[in-house]
């Protein structure tokens, strides 16, 4: 097993789990993904997020194996992560960008950074206790999280709104799903 206590910068390369050696990354420091780079986790490779991973805008994660954004972690995806194994969201998962494959999750999902959009290109399931944060402002404006396969909202969705100053949509209700 190989673990990150410190801070790993992926400047336009690319970040292997388990090409060599252990098949097994425990990430509890920061990782900040940028410039085009791509952490890269092969098939059969474990991937455990507890600490703090950034993807930007032009950067991507691809994963054939299993990746879990553990309890204390925070995933930000601003670029794209394909996603061709397992992905279990057990943290908080942020962003505005794309999510290729289907996703699971038992944590908190917060799109956006400030008001913004997440897509996730495949199925998207809310498990129960699960929590689904959105930014709304006065002017109507919301996060949105856009699924383009099958949604599953399981019993006991929880809706947490912050920066909530009063919503001027239609009936007083708001989409932001």
């Amino acid at each position: 097993m190989t673990s990150n206590d410190a801070m790993i910068v992926n400047a336009a390369g690319i970040f292997p789990n388990g090409q060599v050696g252990s098949r097994i990354l425990t990430n509890s420091g920061t990782i900040a993904n940028t410039l085009g780079g791509t952490i890269l986790n092969v098939n059969g490779a474990i991937f455990y997020n507890n600490g703090i991973i950034t993807n930007d805008n032009s950067s991507r994660i691809t994963s054939y194996g299993t990746f879990t954004n553990d309890t204390s972690g925070i995933l930000t995806n601003k670029g794209t992560f394909n996603q061709w194994g397992t992905f279990s969201n057990l943290g908080t998962l942020t962003g505005t960008g794309t999510l290729v494959g289907n996703m699971t999750n038992d944590g908190t999902i917060a799109p956006g950074n400030s008001i913004g959009t997440m897509t996730i290109n495949g199925n998207y399931t809310h498990h129960a206790g699960a929590v689904y944060e959105v930014e709304v402002n006065s002017a109507g404006q919301s996060d949105r999280l856009v699924v383009s396969g099958t949604t599953t909202l399981n019993e006991g969705l929880g809706v947490a709104p912050f920066g909530f100053q009063g919503c001027r949509g239609v009936g007083g209700k708001e989409s932001f799903l």
